[in-house]
Formats: structure tokens, sequence, C-alpha cells
């Protein structure tokens, strides 16, 4: 009977190693394709410049910059769940005010947002309660909101945006 048990424990343990290994290499893929495309963009411009398909000037390498801004954040993205997945993603808990943390950040990119002509409105006190402090990590919040933004926007012209 124990050898049985241990037997079925073992096989359940092979399956979930195959199946983590699995999920690992689509993982991997798909971080290389994520990684490649800003990369990509970015030297298909420079070599541009220098071929001379592109002026070197102001405009063009604020687009190599995005470009690298782009990959700088997915780069931070795979350090912060790498963290998370070892354990080791430390929070700072505190009280904060969620809707005052959101107009923070709305007033920070409001001039970004203006340029876009996009009007935001912060309603968390009318459709929640949310006014009281909450215990939470203010920094990840702010990133939270960054990432909404950014799908938002689906631009890269105000990628500074709330965060």
């Amino acid at each position: 009977m124990e050898l049985r048990r241990c037997a079925n424990d073992f096989n359940m343990m092979a399956e979930r190693l195959q199946r983590y290994e699995r999920e690992l290499k689509d993982s991997s893929a798909a971080i290389a394709h994520e990684l490649r495309t800003p990369l990509t963009a970015a030297g298909a411009r420079v070599q541009g410049m220098i071929d001379g398909v592109f002026p070197c000037d102001a405009s063009q390498l604020k687009q190599v910059m995005l470009q690298l801004d782009s990959l700088g954040r997915l780069v931070a993205d795979l350090h912060a769940y790498s963290l998370a997945l070892s354990g080791q993603f430390d929070l700072t808990i505190e009280a904060i005010r969620l809707r005052d943390l959101v107009q923070e950040r709305c007033d920070w990119a409001q001039p970004q947002l203006d340029a876009e002509g996009m009007v935001v409105h912060n309603r968390l006190d009318a459709e929640l309660d949310l006014s009281n402090p909450r215990a939470a990590d203010a920094a990840r919040n702010e990133h939270v909101l960054s990432k909404l933004r950014a799908l938002c926007c689906k631009s890269d012209n105000i990628s500074a945006g709330f965060g």
C-alpha cells in the first residue's frame, strides 16, 4: 500500500514537472517575442539613420528612445515577475487613500492626457467608499495605474503617463 502511494505521488510529481517545463518553454518564447519587438524597432530606426533613410535628428532619436523605454518596462516587469515566482517580491504595506493616489497620478499625467485629447474623471468616492485609508503598497498601485493608463491610451508618445 505504501509503495503504491509513493509511486502515485512520484507520477503526479513527474506530471507537474512536465507541465511546468512546457509552461516555461511557452513563456520563454513569449518573453523573447516581447523583448525582440522594441529592440528590433529601435535597431531598424538607428540603421535607417545610419543609412540616410531617416534624418539623424531629435525626432528620430525620440522614436528610438520610446522603443528603449518600452524595452526597459518589459525588463522591469520580467524582473518583478521573477521576484514574485521566487517569493522575494517585497511589498511595502502602508495606509494609503486610493482615491488620493489615483488623483495624484491623474494630475501628474494631465499635460500628456490633454495633448492626447483625453479626459479622466476620478469617481472613486462616488462609486466606491475608498476615501478611508487602506493597507496597500503605494508603489505597486502606482505601477498598476501606469499599466491601466497604457492600456487605455495605446500610445507610446505618453509612455510616462501615470508613472
